[in-house]
Formats: C-alpha cells, structure tokens, sequence
C-alpha cells in the first residue's frame, strides 16, 4: 500500500503527496472495486493499526465523514485490522476502503506488534503480549511449582498468594480487557494450567502423588522452583540481609548476599532484580558509566521477568533501573504495577512520590 498503487488503482494521475491529494484518494476510495483493499489488507487482518497523525490533517481539510471520524478513533494503537473492520460506525465495505486508503497514504501504520508504548493503553497492551509470550516460553516442560512461583515447602497461604497474583496479570477477564490479536487463543491455555496447578498443589494427597511423579521426570524438565527446601531457606535468609544492606547503603555487602541468595535459588525473580540492582550501585561507584550500566541491567531485568507473576520487590528493582536509565516513564509504571499487588511497600511509594507519580 503505497501512494503510486493507490493512485493507479483509483485512477487518479501523479500528483504531490500532500493533504489536499490525500483527501482525493480518501474520497475515490469510497467506490473502489472492493476486492483491492481486501486483497491489499489480507495479510494484515492481525496487524495493529495506528494514527500516524495524518487523521487530524485529514480533518482538518474536511475529507472525512463524520461516520469515518468516528471510525479514525479505533486507530489508537491497541486494535488489529480486523477488530476494526467489524466495529464500525461504517458499514461494512466502507471500512476495508478507508483503512486501504489511510494506509496507502501514509496516516496510519499497519503493525504485527503494537508499534509503541507511547500511551498508556499501547504500553498496557504491549505488556500483556511480552508477559503472555514470555509465560508461554517459560512453562515449556515445566512443572506446576514453576507455574505457580512456589518451591515444594509452599503452605496453603503462599499457593493462594501467587494465585492471586497471576490472576492479576494473566486471569482471562484480565487479558480479555485487550486485543491480543494472534495471541488471544493462548490465554485460556495458560490459566487453565494455572488453575490446574493450584488444584493439585493445595490438595494434600494429589501433591504427595504429583511430588512422587516429579521425583521419576524431573531430569527430563525444566525448573526454577522445584528445589529443596534447604537451599530455599538459605536463599530467603541471604536475599533478606541483602535488602538489609541496600537498605542501609551498603551496596558491597548487599551484592555478596544477594549473590549467596541467586546462588542457592538461580532464577528467583526478586532474588535476581536486586542483585542486578546492588551490581548497579557497585559498579557505578567503582567508575563505571550510570547510564550505560543501568541499560544494560534493565535489559537482564526486563529479560528475566518476562511472563513471571508481579513479584511486588522486583518491580521495584526494576523501576530503580529505569529511573536509573532516565526512563521515568517506564519506572512509574513498574511502580504502579508493584503497589497494585503490595499498596503497603513504602520505598515504591516514595519513589513514586519522586517521579510525580500518584
């Protein structure tokens, strides 16, 4: 979809690429031979569909109906070709004509992902897509103490707890609030398992078999979580010195332990995120570049929360080396998403209070 294909197929002549000519093809669209944009858009059915800013051009030269107005505003972003075509206020065939049209010209891009996080709807969007594909890479012949982000000692209280928190972010009434366009068959998947976990987990006798059966396949899986309870009561003990230590400034000491503490549970979300975040600090101190230092920090961050549960102290990790990397933006959001699941973490409020946030 090109300005020359579109002039070609309405038969207009070679012009400037300006508003004024892109109001005519707007308005020679209206009576295209229908089977040009279906065909044109057929491979972006998926695709997002985002205002560029040509809409307001476009209305601002009164080559819009007041229909098609009220259509341009389903192209925010967070909606694939297809959502949009059945929406309406347009019957049917005008919408695939003005969206071959808004794209042939160049107001609006045709996405497989969202195209950015620039609004907050897009950046929820684009969250929900990189946390379900990341859940469904994770869990790949995992077991069900990987799923839930429990070890083997967990109580009843703690199974219920991580529930609770994976139904905030994967719960299907949660991600059915977005379109995740060919992603949207993997949600219920993915819950299903999680409720299957807790099933078993919080039943004392399907846990004994379930344990049994683990002992005999463990070699053939995948896990973060199925580990001993020594090991986990060592890495709790050494991950609650650490924070102990950053709390108080000591960054050298609070790397050791969290080191001890990744050592003993590799993988442990707020485990790894705050050794990440004490590297920082040391590293910074020793001369190393602040802003080259937390880049490369959130990006082993970023890389290992993909498709966790909102571990409240490792979003809070997290938005330290956003705001760290000056992206305040993004550290606000980690924030809000850590105090939705713990309101009460006085050092996320603090910061938040810091960036401007509410």
């Amino acid at each position: 979809m090109s300005w020359p294909l579109a002039r070609r197929a309405l038969g207009l002549p070679p012009s400037t690429g300006d508003a004024a000519e892109a109001g005519r093809i707007v308005a020679a669209a209206r009576t295209v031979e229908l089977d040009i944009p279906r065909a044109s858009l057929r491979w972006h059915a998926g695709h997002y569909a985002t205002d560029l800013g040509g809409i307001a051009a476009l209305r601002e030269a009164r080559a819009l109906t007041v229909p098609e107005v009220e259509f341009a505003r389903h192209l925010d972003g967070t909606l694939p070709v297809l959502s949009i075509a059945r929406r309406g206020p347009t019957d049917g065939p005008a919408a695939p004509r003005l969206l071959w049209a808004l794209a042939s010209v160049g107001a609006i891009a045709l996405s497989p992902e969202p195209r950015d996080a620039a609004t907050p709807a897009r950046r929820a969007l684009v969250a929900a897509r990189y946390h379900l594909r990341g859940r469904m890479a994770r869990l790949e012949r995992s077991t069900f103490f990987d799923v839930l982000e429990v070890t083997p000692a967990a109580e009843e209280d703690e199974i219920q707890r991580a529930y609770e928190q994976l139904a905030a972010r994967y719960a299907p009434n949660v991600l059915g609030a977005y379109d995740l366009a060919d992603l949207t068959d993997k949600v219920a998947p993915v819950w299903e398992l999680v409720e299957k976990a807790r099933a078993v987990l919080i039943d004392i006798a399907a846990r004994g078999r379930y344990l049994d059966w683990l002992r005999a396949k463990l070699p053939e899986l995948r896990t973060v979580w199925a580990i001993d309870a020594t090991p986990a009561r060592q890495a709790a003990d050494a991950f609650a010195r650490g924070q102990r230590y950053l709390g108080e400034g000591d960054p050298h000491r609070a790397m050791s332990d969290l080191a001890a503490a990744c050592r003993q549970h590799p993988g442990h979300p707020e485990y790894e995120t705050n050794l990440a975040w004490a590297r920082y600090r040391v590293e910074v101190g020793a001369g190393k570049d602040r802003a080259a230092t937390a880049r490369t920090e959130r990006q082993r961050v970023e890389h290992l929360l993909a498709g966790v549960r909102p571990w409240p102290r490792a979003l809070l990790a997290q938005a330290l080396l956003c705001a760290a990397d000056g992206d305040s933006d993004a550290a606000r959001w980690h924030l809000r998403d850590a105090l939705s699941v713990d309101p009460n973490l006085p050092a996320a409020q603090q910061l938040l209070a810091r960036l401007g946030g509410r």
